[in-house]
């Protein structure tokens, strides 16, 4: 079993995905479908923390992906090594 996580669009009931599925084999022709129901509040809540977010790391200069998966992990090795300094003082 192979599970792909995508987003969808419901129209009068009819599932549209946001995303092609090209990776697919071509030899399938049905799936499985699980629908998730999100809280609207959290949607609402997360939608606004992402654009902040998105925001912020404009203004920062980063824009592509590459620049922030390097923040991610500049942040990663800050924390190591904060946590690693703190074990030694001990």
């Amino acid at each position: 079993m192979r599970l792909i996580h995508t987003k969808a669009t419901v129209e009068d009931g009819q599932l549209f995905l946001d995303e092609s599925l090209d990776n697919l084999p071509a030899k399938i022709k049905r799936v499985d479908v699980i629908v998730v129901l999100e809280d609207e509040k959290k949607q609402e809540e997360f939608e606004q923390v992402r654009t902040e977010m998105q925001e912020g790391f404009k203004e920062a200069g980063i824009v592509t992906r590459e620049q922030i998966m390097q923040l991610i992990k500049d942040v990663k090795k800050e924390i190591y090594q904060e946590q690693h300094e703190c074990k030694e003082s001990f």
